[in-house]
């Protein structure tokens, strides 16, 4: 039984005309009643006062003793007559007419009138005018309102829909059209992000996503090509099934050892290709892939077993099983220790906020949290130790976080997060019980217990933000900002933030500070040391170091070594100070005069492990 197709929808313009149209209907019907209310009474009172104006007229020409066939008469009557739409006009004295005017046969309301004008023998005019019948007057009038609305709402149902099929029907068409050949796979299509207001937007945001997914399914695809080259070309045979255990992929040397082609192992169930038997008892042991599958983990490496193929032949192997869930984006987008995300989709996170922030006039968080006392947990204990105090607080951290919020480490002690819509105050309770939570943290480790505590600064994201940039160095600063304060608090960036401003001039005197170091733009200066009784010998003299800026004038040392200290660049000034220092003493000395210098040094130079050996190298050269 064949069905007739289905009528094609209409489309929005006209679904949206039609709802506009019927209103207009409803609102003219509405007008119409409200205006043809009463028309009767209007009607009749408006005859009433045609039929006085006549009379008027009449008396007006008789009193001036005007007879009654004069020309002025005949034609006033004449145009009464025409320009009301009178049936007739009839004027007469006594039984005599004298003037008429019209079809008297056609009449349908007559009003007849006595003039205050009368004849010396008594004679009275009289003045009858008659009109059209009323209901058919009424009905003309309803009539020609009612076509007159119609075609006026036709008119605006006709514009409207051309309206809105150009602003409305023609941009979703080509949007419809474009993703059809989208779904059909054409990798070139796009969607038209040159339209004006609300459509131009939204295809400017699908074509962005569109790219990045296109992006990313490149970048999926070279990596499963690059994985599939690497796997076939190494000895071992790898197999790779879906999760109810049936084969997907066997890289050529697997094929080998189980005896069969890639195509006749596909789709086949693991436990149909082979088993595993003990190499020392012979007995059959547990499938190690399906022993995967059900408890999701890792198995192995295991040695002395025994591969039992299809055939029933055997050979001895080692074998492991790893459960594989999207493992090449996933160590692309999280920290490898933590489990975390890492920078990189911390970063692309922060971007998307960034620009939701500008786009949408909405606002986010975003703080840097680094670790104190970390450094020596790691020192005292080792590496592992600090992998797994990062692991636990990373997941004492996170049990307190909203499930919108990203939590990453960055590097070292460092971590990240990003609060999408969370205004300040809303963050600032967030973070503060992240940093009681991480202070009231107990570690663990051989017997010994450690406590940390976290610096975190926090910076509001909204459409008033500087670049991505500039926003991770007010973070970063927030937190240095917070650990000079004391350490184990948060400190709020705000604009016109002095802490915030005084790292800034400390890191651009740093920049300054190793470009001086690189272009060798430090002078050193000789404070004598005078005795207050008789003169020693030798000379004594305290060194000092003056640094030159690019126009060669001098950078007062209280500017440039507190900053060097805090960004631990004053090992640095203290080596390129003890070196000049004693090849200026030499070349004093070879001139004949003994002299003796002191130099001051930082406590991070005396701190570093190989100091004292580059000051015997440098004394003794």
């Amino acid at each position: 039984m064949n069905r007739a197709a289905p009528a094609a929808p209409a489309s929005l313009s006209a679904r949206v005309t039609m709802v506009v149209f019927w209103g207009l209907v409803l609102g003219g019907i509405t007008f119409a009643i409200l205006l043809l209310h009463d028309q009767e009474a209007r009607l009749r009172a408006q005859r009433a006062l045609i039929a006085d104006s006549a009379m008027l007229h009449v008396v007006e020409h008789l009193q001036h003793g005007e007879l009654a066939g004069a020309s002025g008469l005949g034609h006033g009557l004449v145009d009464l007559l025409q320009r009301h739409q009178l049936v007739s006009l009839s004027l007469s004295r006594g039984e005599e007419t004298v003037l008429q005017a019209g079809d008297p046969a056609l009449a349908g309301d007559r009003v007849a009138h006595l003039l205050p004008v009368a004849e010396p023998d008594g004679t009275l005019w009289q003045l009858e005018i008659a009109f059209p019948p009323l209901e058919a007057t009424l009905h003309r009038e309803r009539r020609d309102l009612l076509l007159g609305l119609g075609l006026l709402l036709l008119v605006l149902g006709v514009s409207l829909r051309a309206v809105l099929e150009r602003l409305l029907t023609r941009p979703l068409l080509s949007m419809v059209d474009t993703a059809c050949a989208i779904s059909r796979g054409d990798r070139k299509a796009r969607f038209d992000d040159t339209a004006a207001a609300e459509f131009g937007y939204l295809a400017r945001f699908i074509n962005e996503a569109l790219s990045g997914l296109r992006d990313s399914e490149a970048e999926l695809r070279e990596a499963r090509d690059l994985a599939e080259v690497t796997l076939s070309s190494i000895g071992d045979g790898v197999l790779r099934t879906d999760a109810s255990g049936r084969v997907i992929y066997l890289n050529p040397v697997a094929g080998r050892l189980l005896a069969c082609g890639q195509g006749e192992c596909l789709e086949v169930h693991v436990a149909d290709l082979f088993t595993i038997e003990d190499e020392q008892t012979g007995m059959a042991t547990v499938h190690p892939v399906l022993s995967g599958l059900s408890e999701n983990r890792a198995i192995g490496p295991i040695g002395e077993r025994l591969l039992v193929r299809r055939d029933g032949s055997r050979l001895p192997i080692s074998y492991s099983v790893s459960p594989l869930k999207d493992e090449l984006s996933y160590h692309a987008s999280h920290d490898p220790v933590t489990g975390l995300y890492n920078r990189t989709e911390f970063e692309r996170e922060l971007r998307r906020l960034w620009e939701r922030a500008h786009r949408d006039k909405t606002e986010h968080s975003l703080c840097y949290f680094d670790l104190d006392q970390f450094k020596v947990i790691n020192d005292t204990c080792g590496h592992a130790a600090g992998d797994q105090l990062l692991r636990e607080l990373g997941s004492q951290m996170s049990r307190l976080l909203r499930k919108s919020d990203l939590l990453a480490r960055l590097g070292g002690d460092e971590f990240g997060l990003l609060m999408p819509h969370c205004g300040t105050r809303r963050a600032l309770d967030i973070v503060e019980k992240l940093r009681m939570a991480v202070n009231a943290f107990e570690f663990l480790w051989e017997g010994h217990s450690y406590h940390v505590g976290v610096s975190i600064g926090l910076v509001p994201i909204n459409h008033e933000s500087g670049t991505v940039d500039e926003l991770l160095a007010a973070a970063d600063m927030a937190c240095y900002a917070a650990k000079e304060d004391g350490r184990n608090r948060v400190h709020v960036h705000h604009a016109g933030d002095q802490a915030i401003a005084r790292r800034r001039e400390e890191m651009g005197m740093v920049a300054a500070v190793r470009k001086a170091l690189a272009e060798d733009r430090f002078v050193l200066m000789a404070q004598p040391i005078v005795a207050t009784g008789e003169r020693e010998t030798p000379q004594r003299y305290e060194v000092l170091v003056r640094m030159l800026d690019e126009e060669g004038q001098f950078v007062s040392p209280g500017l440039f070594i507190p900053a060097a200290e805090r960004f631990q660049l004053m090992a640095d000034v203290d080596r390129w100070v003890v070196r000049n220092a004693t090849e200026a003493l030499a070349r004093v000395r070879a001139g004949g005069v003994e002299a003796e210098f002191s130099i001051n040094l930082s406590g991070q130079s005396l701190g570093e492990e190989d100091f004292v050996d580059f000051l015997h190298r440098t004394v003794s050269r």
